[in-house]
């Protein structure tokens, strides 16, 4: 998931950078905000459902060059 995240983060930088006529460096400074993981639907707190939604919320700093 950390990777997943890492590598979007770094496409969204690249396009960034792009527009600004720059190249991305090296990562500058990660954080990890918040981690949750929720029950789908609407019977919360039933054990036997398996299924739920899992957000991360992370900042990611990347360096740019010209």
């Amino acid at each position: 998931m950390l990777k997943e995240v890492a590598r979007n983060a770094h496409i969204a930088a690249t396009k960034f950078a792009e527009n600004a006529g720059a190249k991305v460096s090296r990562i500058r400074h990660p954080r990890q905000e918040a981690l949750l993981i929720i029950e789908v639907g609407q019977n919360h707190g039933d054990t036997r459902n398996l299924e739920k939604n899992v957000r991360m919320v992370t900042t990611i700093e990347f360096t740019l060059t010209h």
